[in-house]
C-alpha cells in the first residue's frame, strides 16, 4: 500500500500522499518485528522455541537494520523518493512470492527427521499449527 500510494504521490507531485506513504512504511517497519516471535511460536515446538527464536530473531534484527539504511541510501541518491517506493514495491512482490512458496509440511518433515536422529518419537503435534 505504501509503495503504490508513494508512486502515485510522486507521479502526481502530491506531497501529502507521499508523506502518508512514508508514514505507512514506518508503521509497517515497526509492526513487522512481531513476525519473528509469531513464526517461531507457530512452526516450532515449545522445547525448540528458545534456540529457534535466538537464531531467527538475530537474522530478523539484521534485516530490519538494513531497511532504514536502504531507504536513506535510495532517498539521498539519484533514485530519490521514487526509488524508495519502487524498491518497496519490488520487495513486497518478492515477499508475497516467498510466502506463497513456504511449506509448513517441509518444517514438519525436517522436525520429524531431526527428532528421529536424537531418538525422540515423531508425532503430529505440529500438524494443527501448519
Amino acid at each position: 500500500i505504501s509503495a503504490v500510494l508513494g508512486l502515485i504521490g510522486v507521479a502526481m507531485n502530491a506531497s501529502a500522499l507521499v508523506v502518508v506513504a512514508f508514514i505507512i512504511l514506518g508503521l509497517f517497519m515497526g509492526a513487522s518485528s512481531n513476525y519473528t516471535v509469531s513464526m517461531a511460536a507457530q512452526y516450532w515446538r515449545g522445547e525448540d522455541f528458545s534456540s529457534v527464536f535466538a537464531l531467527v530473531n538475530a537474522i530478523a534484527n539484521l534485516l530490519s537494520a538494513v531497511g532504514p539504511m536502504l531507504i536513506a541510501t535510495l532517498l539521498f541518491s539519484m533514485a530519490g523518493v521514487r526509488g524508495v517506493f519502487i524498491a518497496c514495491l519490488v520487495g513486497g512482490i518478492l515477499s508475497v512470492i516467498l510466502m506463497s512458496a513456504f511449506s509448513g509440511k517441509h518444517i514438519k518433515d525436517i522436525d520429524d527427521e531431526e527428532r528421529q536422529k536424537v531418538g525422540k518419537a515423531a508425532d503430529d503435534a505440529l500438524l494443527g499449527r501448519l
